[in-house]
């Protein structure tokens, strides 16, 4: 097993300066659940038997660094670091109870309930203290509660057990199974934001529809999501539940994701990959985008696909998670586009005039639209492969539109406006002279006409004897 001593120069470094403190330091949770497991770890939890949150802003401060308050009551900071434009996170916590002992025997589950004293780390055989049984159920894949009081103590432990247990691949042990069933009601009392962290972590990950099914078979999706869970009570047209069709939908769009981003080398299906071929490097580069926080595109659309059969009720479910404005805007935008894909799906090559129109309507957001689309096509228990051929087809030529055509279509300087529209044609204000300016922009943007004279021609043909006005 390799040294616990961080191979990153800047983590070792800051190890080394904590391992020459009085006060005993320990490295706790994950990073020494991870080096156990043989896996690297770009992050540093630490328990301290002294004063955690001057630590940390003396870590900050001597690394250059930014320094966060996490929890003035529980003596918890972070210092946020950043070198060669990786960032790092080293969070500190005083120990609770009487010692490190008893902090570890409060922690969530035995596999994060380890610590190595940071003194120790350079030794070859460092002393791994584990008072829970984390080695054994590391060892097992498994995850175990560390006590009857666990998600007692923090019900949002309940989220967690299935989210660590998918990221691992570990089972969870019956044990907790139990524990977990009996004290799922208690999942909806943590704030929005930490339910909103957990459920990123859930819905975000490479197999989203696994883990809902997992929260689901816990009891623990109608207490958190509600709505979802309503939707095994609403039939689709096709014969299955809205709510199976919600999470099929989530498991291929998990695989799209995956193929877009060179996770999994085969395409979700053999039809829609030439729609993909030219187009992957710029559709990863545009779902990676962030919009809060750190939360991103891909994100939003995985939300999404999650709450597609609640229209106009999405909305208010992401408030209430306390997503931002940003998110919100665009999820309403995936969900109330998701239909429009098929509408160019006729098996004919789509008229430019379409094209321009869903992209003059959803704007950037048609990307997303087009991969739910896609998705909720392919979880389609009775799907028509003429259909489903006509949206390849589709996808192909929206994603063509918006890499060659969609950039010079937005930059195009107008051929006339709203002022001189009015001028030339003795037009009153009001919503008809905006109308006006659409046809002309689509006009313009399809290639019909290219002059100020030929918009002017084309919106008098356009009007009606009401819009104009003596002047």
């Amino acid at each position: 097993m390799s040294s616990l001593l961080p191979a990153d120069s800047l983590l070792r470094e800051i190890c080394l300066v904590l391992a020459a403190r009085e006060e005993p330091v320990y490295l706790v949770g994950g990073y020494v659940r991870d080096w156990l497991l043989g896996q690297a770890s770009h992050d540093l939890d630490l328990a301290v038997e002294g004063p955690a949150i001057p630590l940390a802003r003396h870590i900050a401060d001597a690394f250059h660094g930014a320094f966060v308050l996490l929890d003035q009551e529980h003596d918890t900071g972070r210092a946020v670091l950043r070198r060669r434009g990786r960032s790092y996170s080293i969070d500190l916590a005083r120990t609770r109870g009487a010692g490190i002992l008893e902090d570890l025997a409060a922690r969530d589950f035995t596999v994060n309930a380890m610590a190595v004293n940071v003194q120790d780390l350079a030794s070859p055989r460092p002393t791994v203290l584990d008072p829970t049984g984390g080695q054994s159920d590391l060892r097992a894949r498994r995850i175990r509660a560390t006590s009857a009081q666990t998600f007692r103590d923090d019900p949002l432990r309940l989220l967690r057990a299935v989210r660590q247990a998918a990221t691992l691949g570990f089972a969870i042990a019956a044990e907790t199974e139990a524990l977990i069933r009996r004290d799922a009601p208690l999942v909806a009392r943590p704030s929005a934001e930490r339910v909103r962290d957990e459920l990123v972590q859930i819905v975000g990950s490479p197999a989203p529809d696994r883990q809902v099914r997992e929260l689901d078979r816990l009891g623990l999706l109608a207490p958190t999501l509600p709505e979802v869970a309503a939707l095994k009570e609403k039939l689709l047209p096709q014969g299955t539940s809205a709510y199976e069709h919600t999470v099929s939908t989530l498991g291929h769009l998990g695989a799209i994701l995956a193929y877009l981003a060179g996770r999994d080398q085969a395409a979700p299906d053999a039809e829609v990959a030439p729609a993909f071929a030219a187009h992957r490097d710029a559709l990863q580069a545009h779902l990676a985008a962030v919009l809060s926080d750190t939360r991103t595109r891909a994100l939003t659309l995985h939300f999404a696909a999650l709450l597609q059969h609640l229209d106009d009720q999405a909305a208010d479910t992401l408030r209430r998670l306390r997503l931002s404005n940003a998110e919100i805007n665009l999820a309403q935008q995936i969900v109330g586009g998701r239909r429009l894909p098929a509408a160019l799906a006729t098996g004919q090559p789509a008229a430019r005039r379409g094209l321009y129109r869903f992209f003059r309507q959803l704007g950037e957001a048609g990307i997303e639209v087009l991969l739910l689309a896609l998705a909720a096509e392919l979880a389609d228990p009775r799907r028509d492969q003429a259909a489903w051929a006509g949206l390849c087809a589709a996808a192909q030529q929206l994603l063509d539109y918006y890499a060659q055509c969609w950039p010079r279509i937005r930059a195009m300087p107008p051929l006339v406006n709203g002022a001189e529209l009015m001028r030339a044609l003795k037009l009153k204000a009001g919503p008809a002279v905006g109308e006006l300016l659409e046809v002309i922009r689509e006009a313009q943007a399809i290639g019909e006409i290219g002059s100020a004279a030929e918009a002017l021609q084309l919106a008098q043909a356009h009007i009606c004897p009401n819009d104009t006005a003596k002047v």
